[in-house]
């Protein structure tokens, strides 16, 4: 979770792959709810 929190996920399930892209796993979430 702190690489997570790192890269600026402020919300879980999210998977930062190796390559620093962030992998939300609630794709039902719109943009706006993911980026808070």
């Amino acid at each position: 979770f702190d690489e997570a929190e790192k890269a600026g996920v402020k919300s879980v399930p999210a998977l930062v792959t190796p390559d620093g892209n962030v992998l939300h796993i609630n794709f039902g979430a719109s943009m706006a709810d993911v980026k808070g």
